[in-house]
């Protein structure tokens, strides 16, 4: 997907490399590549009931690259054109922020698919097992954009003071997020004197 490709570019300057456009709230498609070769792959995933992501399945099939790589590491679709294509090309999804599927039912939490997930940490690993979320590969290695803040602003020696305090701002709850009202509570309920950066991610 094209979102937050700018992060991902680093590690394939060297490489060859292809975007694929996914829909989703905000972004829509920018290219749709056709040719009879790709419309024959669609015709055969239509034929084996993949009507929803025929398409991009078709699409990835026809590349045939070594791994197909996201940073939208919760998006349907990617679970399944992963589980389409699991038998012949590698799938890897880096984690791009907290994530709580507390809120889906036990049948949505099973479609999610990721062969290789590159998480934050053993919460996010404990947490997926616990809804019954199929990822066959762990890989705990902490935030990418993390990573690029720590190198971006790397502080210099007693540059701050021993008790600053910052807030992480993060993405409005969803209305079926189970703890919706204490998450926004959480964000609204910041002590005096406290510099409070707003609540949607950067």
């Amino acid at each position: 997907d094209r979102f937050k490709i700018e992060l991902l570019k680093p590690f394939f300057k060297d490489k060859g490399y292809f975007v694929i456009d996914i829909p989703a709230p905000g972004r829509k498609v920018e290219k749709i590549y056709l040719s009879l070769s790709i419309i024959k792959y669609m015709l055969a995933e239509i034929l084996n009931k993949n009507l929803s992501v025929c398409y991009w399945t078709a699409l990835v099939k026809f590349i045939n690259p070594q791994l197909v790589i996201t940073f939208t590491d919760n998006h349907p679709d990617f679970y399944k054109i992963a589980k389409n294509c699991k038998n012949n090309i590698n799938f890897a999804a880096i984690q791009n922020a907290y994530r709580d599927e507390s809120y889906l039912s036990k049948n949505d939490a099973e479609k999610i698919f990721i062969p290789n997930y590159f998480c934050f940490g053993q919460q996010t690993e404990d947490h997926y097992k616990k809804i019954g979320a199929k990822v066959k590969n762990y890989y705990k290695c902490g935030s990418l954009r993390q990573h690029y803040a720590d190198q971006e602003n790397k502080p210099k020696q007693n540059e701050f003071k021993e008790f600053d305090i910052c807030l992480i701002s993060e993405n409005l709850p969803p209305d079926n997020d189970p703890v919706k009202k204490e998450r926004l509570e959480s964000l609204v309920e910041v002590p005096s004197g406290w510099c409070y950066w707003g609540v949607r991610e950067l």
